[in-house]
């Protein structure tokens, strides 16, 4: 079989990093022709769980399996997922699309099967690999995406508790956003601003990044437990502090020349900003909207952060030079452009619906670009 048939199969971000660009179009656009009146998914959730809940578990999860079944060799030393386990993986992703997207027809506990199946494996073959590889570094991902799993069980298997396990399932995601953003963030700004001979560069990992991960951790699992209380609250904002505290650190004002690196600064920004505004909403919910916060966190930190690790990935493991060429670029500036008015759209009801529209636009408009550019990416170089 030649090489680029066999390419899918035995890359992990081409079949994850794909599907989470695809869905991310299909999804909003789905949820958008709903909003304009067109009749719901035949989901067992109702529209806005329905949208929350695959913007979570069917968009950004499928891009965390492609980052992490692509690292995890390198963090274990362990071999890939490849063939036929690898499309199983993914065929489980697709089923559980299926399984909460037409719940309704198939029933509630054939939907549930379908839909747990997914989370469960990914964070079964993750937490596999880093107990066999004794890789103790990274058993804070295993816990994120086993805490992911167990809020889709508590999703698809007690609807009345359907609030907490969405609020845990975003816990999980910033909390994979935190250790991996927070990682590789300054690492790669370390090594481009290295690269180009600059003197001054970011710290590397100390104490106030260690501090930084906690904070996050018990401010967004307080959250998750106790929305509106003023203890959750306070641990958000700390927690929001810190993150921009530590962003301040890393020399993010000297990778305006190259956007690759500028956009994972632009995504930290968001969560940082996203965690304070969460906080002020969770206990003055009069004066902030939250779904202003929530949709800084979602859109703008979730959203910004996967764009950049996608492209970055993508190109690399396509032996592409790691330079943002205009469409990428475009795509980064769309996001923030979802991001921007979403969280408007949130502070200015007067006019919600024009915002929304434009918000609504440019997240297409993101993975159009993206997926445009990298139509033929995963075919430049052999697979093996």
């Amino acid at each position: 079989m030649p090489s680029s048939a066999r390419a899918p199969c035995t890359r992990p971000f081409v079949l994850f990093f794909g599907s989470a660009a695809v869905w991310g179009l299909a999804a909003m656009l789905l949820w958008l022709g709903v909003l304009g009146g067109l009749p719901p998914v035949p989901s067992l959730l109702t529209g806005a769980r329905w949208h929350a809940h695959e913007m979570i578990f069917g968009f950004a999860l499928a891009a965390i399996a492609g980052f992490l079944l692509t690292a995890l060799p390198n963090w274990t030393g362990r071999p890939a997922l490849v063939g036929p386990p690898l499309v199983a993986l993914w065929l489980a992703w697709v089923a559980a699309r299926l399984g909460i997207g037409a719940s309704a027809l198939l029933g509630r506990p054939l939907g549930a099967l379908l839909a747990v199946l997914f989370p469960l494996a990914l964070a079964g073959i993750v937490q596999r690999e880093i107990f066999l590889a004794r890789n103790w570094r990274n058993l804070g991902v295993a816990a994120a995406l086993m805490l992911l799993a167990a809020s889709e069980v508590l999703i698809v298997a007690a609807p009345a508790a359907g609030g907490l396990g969405q609020r845990l399932a975003l816990a999980a995601v910033l909390w994979l956003l935190g250790l991996i953003g927070g990682r590789i963030t300054p690492l790669f700004t370390r090594n481009w601003l290295r690269a180009r001979g600059a003197g001054s560069l970011p710290p590397t990992p100390d104490r106030l990044d260690s501090a930084g991960q906690i904070l996050l951790v018990a401010a967004t699992l307080g959250w998750a437990l106790r929305p509106t209380a003023w203890p959750s609250a306070a641990l958000l904002m700390l927690a929001g502090a810190t993150a921009l505290l530590r962003l301040g650190r890393w020399r993010a004002h000297r990778t305006f020349a190259e956007p690759l690196v500028l956009v994972l600064h632009v995504g930290w920004a968001w969560l940082g900003a996203g965690l304070l505004l969460l906080g002020i909403a969770s206990i003055w919910p009069q004066h902030l909207a939250p779904g202003a916060a929530l949709h800084a966190l979602t859109v703008g930190a979730i959203g910004t952060m996967v764009i950049a690790v996608m492209s970055r990935a993508s190109l690399g493991h396509s032996g592409q030079p790691l330079i943002a060429d205009g469409w990428i670029t475009a795509g980064y500036v769309a996001m923030s452009g979802a991001a921007a008015t979403r969280v408007a759209a949130s502070l200015l009801p007067l006019h919600y619906r024009a915002l929304l529209a434009f918000s609504a636009a440019c997240w297409c408009a993101t993975f159009v670009l993206l997926l445009w550019r990298y139509r033929e990416l995963p075919w430049t170089r052999s697979a093996g």
